[in-house]
């Protein structure tokens, strides 16, 4: 809890703007293809688009009763390998996922790196939690005092 990590604040305020501006290019252009605005976070609008519109082959995730239509990124993938005509409008789709996390606009966004609360001196803290993963793996998240946010799940790009 003592040294944290400094980041420059307005160049963190600028990615998000840019992340923002560009989640805002992907609504107008779901919007103009699709004739309809498209939540990408909404798996029923995702599953609605992707089976019933598009005819798109029906991935199914679990096993016996919990088997059920899925829309991650894994299906993604595989309808993209299916469907090469649906390659643009699918990337859009999981940049959008990514960038709506990043920039403020889902129920995990307090963890995403551009929009957590950052400690009255400018740094970001973590807490690692010791055995808080399945995998005997650290896990990481916000500090006790509601800053911070889990900074194992960074982007590269």
């Amino acid at each position: 809890m003592r040294r944290g990590i400094a980041l420059d604040r307005a160049r963190r305020k600028e990615m998000l703007t840019s992340v923002r501006r560009q989640l805002s290019g992907l609504e107008q252009w779901f919007e103009r293809v699709l004739t309809h605005p498209l939540n990408t976070q909404s798996n029923p609008q995702i599953k609605a688009l992707l089976y019933e519109d598009l005819r798109a082959p029906e991935q199914w995730k679990g096993k016996g009763d919990a088997r059920a239509l899925t829309c991650n990124d894994e299906a993604l993938a595989k309808i993209r390998a299916a469907r090469p005509e649906l390659v643009p409008l699918l990337s859009r789709v999981s940049d959008s996922r990514t960038l709506s996390v990043l920039g403020g606009k889902t129920s995990d966004s307090s963890k995403s790196l551009l929009t957590c609360d950052l400690d009255p001196d400018g740094r970001i803290r973590t807490t690692l939690n010791l055995c808080g993963a399945e995998t005997f793996r650290f896990s990481s998240g916000p500090t006790a005092f509601g800053t911070g946010c889990n900074l194992q799940n960074i982007l590269k790009d």
